[in-house]
């Protein structure tokens, strides 16, 4: 009887130190020491490092271990792959079904997988590459095309959205970045704002390789907060605010639709008031237009600014742009909506009769805006018809038109505040989808997204935050089958505001 003890505590110690190694590699962190590695591409798109960077980070933090970043996977060692690499290829494991930055977190017997289709943005020549290189960029873009315009619709991308410091655009597509956060999140890591403060980092000395396969795919394509001043390009987006903004899941929309104006596009033909505020560079590129590109009132042009939509010279001005755009920028979408501001109505014989006042405030300019935006999209689909004219339903022309048939290639993006439905009870929960529902029962794209404005503290509430969550979560699931997802200007106080 003691002899068969013997024997099998003999088989169970062999079992153990043959299972040894095994074991060491189901862990990433094991009582505080690391047991796994971190392993990137040799060259991966720019999102990979600055992924890998964050995991390595937040593991060390919630465990003690640093996990080393390589290129290079060590025999025996377990390993965490960032982004794809030749070792997710022999895996098996897909990436090119992964649309919209959605993400990927498979595991092995002794490696964990986080990816996502990662993709770099390339910028075509010309662009301008800040607030000062606007002439050279312009004056290129007029021997390219022929054409003399106020502003490049990729005029913000260089100057507002690359970090110099994580060498990154916020048009980089990230994918592995959003599985990354996807992991931290299983081990209930959570980053409510930007700073430590604002971050839950349990702390635990033992993490295991997870038994996971798990693919998650957005709801909305679209999924943009527009923060001001604290773009990846300005002195207020730190490495840590933009890693922060990377925890949100956000998409900008890069490849739905291309380098184009988020709004107002028509600016960028005629001076609007982004380009040249004054100076005699405004000046010159006033004198390239008739003045009856502007609207007229009280008898003067508003050169600079409005522009006349009964002007058949800025038609054809804007058909030729959105060629170009869609050639050289490889646009998918553009937007064509007039200048900002545009709540007055041109005074000039030829748009005479062409408001709608019975309409109402938010419907009083729509059959004469969308009039000229459906023009110009049915005489563009005739060379592109897979690309896209936008305008905003915005101000006067929230609602849609009447007696306007759209284009197979319109695209529109409704502009509200969904606080209204709080605040002034100008739109009830029901009354807001009617508005979606409307609309995109008049669209045969079925290209509809939105636009709101979480600006609340920028006056009245100024210093004090301003949160409307169960509101927002409300609204979204409302606008599931409706809209392909939304951009929401977002307001944040700096120094000097």
């Amino acid at each position: 009887m003691k002899r068969t003890h013997l024997f099998l505590a003999f088989i169970l110690s062999l079992s153990a130190s043959f299972a040894l190694p095994r074991a060491q590699a189901a862990y990433l962190v094991y009582e505080g020491e690391a047991r796994a590695e971190i392993v990137v591409a040799e060259n991966p798109p720019r999102i990979v490092p600055v992924a890998a960077g964050i995991l390595q980070e937040i593991l060390e933090r919630m465990s003690g271990a640093r996990l080393p970043i390589v290129t290079e996977r060590t025999a025996g060692r377990a390993a965490i792959f960032v982004g794809r690499s030749p070792y997710t290829d022999q895996a098996g494991l897909a990436v090119d079904d992964l649309d919209h930055d959605a993400w990927r977190m498979v595991s092995g017997e002794d490696w964990l997988a986080l990816l996502g289709r990662d993709h770099d943005l390339v910028m075509p020549e010309p662009y301008e590459r800040g607030p000062y290189d606007r002439v050279r960029a312009l004056e290129a873009f007029r021997e390219l095309t022929g054409l003399t315009v106020s502003r490049l619709p990729t005029h913000e991308v260089i100057e507002r959205k690359y970090s110099e410091s994580l060498d990154l655009f916020s048009h980089d597509g990230r994918g592995s970045a959003n599985a990354v956060y996807g992991f931290l999140h299983t081990l209930g890591f959570r980053w409510f704002f930007p700073g430590r403060i604002g971050q839950v980092i349990p702390r635990t000395v033992t993490i295991a390789i997870p038994s996971v396969d798990r693919t998650v795919r957005p709801e909305f394509p679209l999924r943009w907060l527009q923060f001001y001043y604290h773009r990846f390009g300005q002195d207020q987006a730190t490495e840590d605010e933009i890693k922060w903004q990377l925890s949100l899941g956000l998409n900008s929309g890069y490849e739905e639709r291309g380098l184009g104006a988020e709004g107002h596009g028509l600016s960028s033909i005629t001076t609007g008031r982004y380009a040249f505020r004054e100076g005699p560079e405004r000046d010159a590129y006033n004198r390239h237009y008739p003045e009856t590109f502007y609207a007229l009132y009280d008898g003067q042009r508003d050169l600079g600014a409005n522009q006349c939509l009964s002007s058949e010279g800025l038609f054809e001005t804007a058909v030729a742009f959105a060629r170009a755009m869609f050639d050289h920028y490889d646009v998918r979408v553009l937007d064509m909506s007039p200048e900002d501001g545009f709540g007055r109505h041109c005074e000039c014989e030829l748009c005479d009769g062409k408001l709608t006042p019975e309409r109402g405030i938010n419907g009083r300019q729509s059959d004469h805006v969308w009039g000229f935006i459906n023009r110009l999209a049915t005489e563009v689909y005739k060379t592109h018809p897979d690309r896209y004219i936008s305008g905003g339903a915005y101000s006067g022309y929230l609602l849609p038109p009447e007696q306007v048939e759209f284009a197979p290639n319109v695209a529109v993006r409704i502009c509200v505040w969904r606080t209204w439905i709080a605040e002034d009870g100008r739109f009830t929960h029901d009354s807001m989808r009617a508005l979606r529902e409307d609309w995109l029962a008049r669209l045969p794209s079925g290209q509809l997204v939105l636009r709101d404005y979480y600006l609340h503290a920028r006056e009245a509430h100024a210093h004090i935050p301003v949160y409307f969550p169960r509101l927002i979560a409300e609204d979204l699931r409302a606008a599931r089958g409706l809209a392909r997802g939304e951009t929401a200007e977002v307001f944040r106080n700096f120094d000097g505001w």
